[in-house]
């Protein structure tokens, strides 16, 4: 049995958090930003710096997911963490070519959800998990 060191845990855990908070910094601003619409006029909101906060929130969680998701997995071995993951990723992008405002809110907003919820189901997972025993050795028949 191979042990996984404190450093791992916690680069593992650190991700798990990095993660979470991208996930809900898109939530936040997938929820405030119609209510900031409506100041638009006051703010002088730039519709570029938008596309550029939405786009490098997803990227920060995409990579950070992919990061604590991929570690959790090799920790406890589920897939169910991994799943959730994707269909949050993929709802957030797909609700971003959305003609619809209200359905690209709604999409990202629940897209947001589903990768908070991956990031805290890995790491209750990883946490409950005994470590995987891996063999170097080359199986036989």
């Amino acid at each position: 049995m191979h042990p996984v060191s404190p450093q791992a845990s916690a680069y593992r855990a650190l991700a798990d958090r990095i993660g979470m908070f991208a996930s809900a910094l898109c939530l936040v601003h997938c929820v405030l930003l119609p209510l900031a619409l409506v100041f638009l006029p006051f703010l002088t909101l730039n519709p570029r710096a938008d596309a550029w906060i939405e786009g490098s929130t997803l990227l920060l969680s995409a990579i950070a997911g992919t990061v604590a998701i991929g570690r959790g997995y090799r920790r406890h071995g589920h897939r169910s963490a991994a799943g959730l993951f994707g269909v949050g990723l993929g709802l957030c992008v797909l609700a971003g070519w959305s003609r619809h405002e209200g359905v690209e809110i709604a999409g990202k907003a629940l897209g947001a959800l589903l990768l908070i919820m991956a990031h805290l189901h890995n790491s209750r997972l990883a946490q409950r998990a005994l470590p995987v025993v891996r063999s170097t050795q080359p199986h036989s028949l």
